[in-house]
């Protein structure tokens, strides 16, 4: 049973990367704490005209963290285990590992949202049948996401598993490492010029568009999935690519800049420019981190002690379930706060947000674990044993978890 209870594994190849995923979950769970208590005018941690709260509105920023380390890891995953002459057996485990991985867990929560198994969440009722059917087939990024609002993401990864294995096909044709990265740069690049095409059509600029517009739809989400992509060819092929010794360090620190300025810039109270947000955002936001993650993994192990530390391990071993669950136990948390306290509603939003915030993070991490070692792990488990015997699986015994 202990080893059952474990969330830290032997170290991977890459041990900065579970790192970076608690990171990324940290960002989203703290945005949708603040951005839920931000007040219309005024800041919610006002002090000396600045809002200290301003980088946890940008915290939706970690799904482009999500978005850049599954392209990463899928694509490490494939280059490890797959040759060009890769047999329908390894596609089939392929497969076969993706849906262990993800579709069990999110299945589960779907069912807790859509028939509103946690308090406080309501669905609206109106063809109920068939949003749990599109959500069920992973068109949510396209087609309202009206279930719960995380879900989109998850149409967005699944696109990218069935895609990924014919794009590096035909990366390996091209002969060349050249060749390959050129393919993999056109294709992140694609959102931006689809972006920037949409703008000059007159796409949709009424920010209440944003999200079904500008955000979720699965191909202008390519840039961050295929800049990780990218990232995991250039560790791969290192050696032969001569990276420079320096590396590491200079792509880390550039990218921390650019989402540190982003972060702070996009959530500006003046910053209202539609072209900013709509065209501009999310893709500098993937470029960012995929300077982060391409530095974190080019890094020698020890090097980056705290991506390393065992906190933010355990943050990223959770990540998958917390992320699906932490908005219904948000709803959940503020709905029995305010029952057992009536007065906190009345409260200033900052005071509110104080007694919510341990409540929500203490009931959003106990959900994470529960649903983890209820539902996910033994999933994991017959995931990890799927072509197991396999010799290239057991070279690859070692990579990080995907």
């Amino acid at each position: 049973m202990r080893p059952y209870l474990r969330l830290l594994e032997a170290p991977g190849a890459i041990p900065a990367l579970d790192g970076l995923r608690g990171m990324a979950i940290l960002m989203v769970v703290l945005f949708h704490a603040a951005d839920s208590f931000r007040p219309p005018a005024g800041g919610l941690l006002a002090v000396g005209g600045w809002d200290l709260a301003t980088p946890l509105y940008s915290g939706w920023l970690g799904v482009n963290l999500f978005f850049v380390l599954s392209g990463f890891l899928i694509a490490w995953h494939l280059l490890s285990r797959w040759t060009p002459a890769v047999s329908g057996r390894e596609i089939s485990a392929y497969l076969t590992r993706r849906w262990l991985r993800i579709v069990p867990t999110y299945y589960f929560v779907l069912f807790v949202a859509a028939f509103e198994l946690t308090p406080h969440h309501p669905v609206e009722p109106g063809q109920l049948g068939l949003r749990i059917t599109y959500h069920m087939l992973f068109l949510q990024d396209y087609l309202p996401g009206s279930i719960l609002g995380p879900f989109w993401s998850l149409g967005v990864e699944e696109k990218f598993y069935l895609l990924m294995p014919l794009v590096l096909l035909a990366a390996w044709r091209l002969g060349t490492d050249r060749g390959a990265m050129a393919l993999l740069a056109g294709i992140a690049a694609l959102p931006l010029l689809t972006r920037l095409g949409m703008w000059l059509a007159g796409a949709a600029p009424a920010p209440d568009a944003f999200t079904h517009v500008w955000r979720n739809p699965f191909h202008l989400n390519l840039d961050a999935l295929f800049l990780g992509a990218l990232a995991a060819w250039v560790v791969h092929r290192r050696d032969a690519l001569r990276v420079p010794v320096g590396a590491p360090a200079w792509l880390l620190g550039a990218g921390a800049a650019v989402i540190a300025t982003l972060a702070v810039t996009a959530a500006l109270p003046g910053n209202r420019s539609p072209f900013f947000h709509q065209v501009l955002v999310t893709p500098l936001g993937a470029i960012g981190m995929a300077g982060i993650v391409l530095g974190a993994a080019l890094a020698p192990a020890g090097h980056r002690p705290m991506l390393e530390g065992r906190w933010l391990a355990r943050a990223g071993k959770i990540a998958y379930p917390w992320y699906l669950t932490h908005v219904l136990v948000m709803w959940w948390a503020w709905g029995d706060l305010r029952a057992a306290f009536p007065g906190v509603a009345e409260l200033a939003p900052p005071v509110q947000f104080a007694v919510f915030l341990p409540v929500y993070l203490a009931a959003s991490i106990t959900a994470a674990l529960l649903v983890h070692f209820a539902v996910e792990k033994p999933f994991l488990i017959l995931k990890d044993r799927v072509g197991a015997a396999s010799p290239a699986a057991i070279a690859a015994s070692t990579l990080p978890t995907a």
